[in-house]
């Protein structure tokens, strides 16, 4: 009995560690447009769809996350939302953005303001 507890008991722990597993490679798929077409991020980019069903995407090494209103914002590393919704980015090439335990965003080197002026739209795969 005990030893089928401890069975169930990991299959129950790897499901949760599962579950946790960064969705953020899924961003780097290609994605369909509103009009179906499939729409792929340049290599090291990914693309999110905004609230209308455009597919936005960061330049390369660059972050890109949805903001409180469903649009895509940019930045020219990773980014992360903080506390409060807003996001930040690192300003350095594929550099690291995370949230302290306080809330506030931490990133390598110095953290920006994402913006949209910094996404790209992607060309349509034919």
């Amino acid at each position: 009995m005990i030893a089928r507890r401890t069975h169930i008991q990991t299959i129950s722990l790897f499901l949760l560690l599962l579950c946790g597993v960064p969705t953020q490679a899924n961003d780097r798929t290609c994605t369909p447009n509103r009009e179906g077409t499939m729409v792929c991020p340049e290599p090291d980019a990914s693309c999110k769809a905004d609230r209308t069903g455009e597919v936005i995407c960061s330049t390369a090494g660059g972050g890109i996350e949805l903001n409180r209103y469903g649009d895509p914002v940019c930045g020219p590393g990773y980014c992360a939302k903080d506390l409060r919704g807003d996001i930040f980015c690192s300003n350095q090439l594929r550099g690291a953005a995370s949230v302290d335990r306080y809330g506030n965003a931490v990133c390598a080197g110095e953290c920006v303001a994402a913006m949209p002026q910094r996404c790209v739209k992607p060309k349509p795969q034919q």
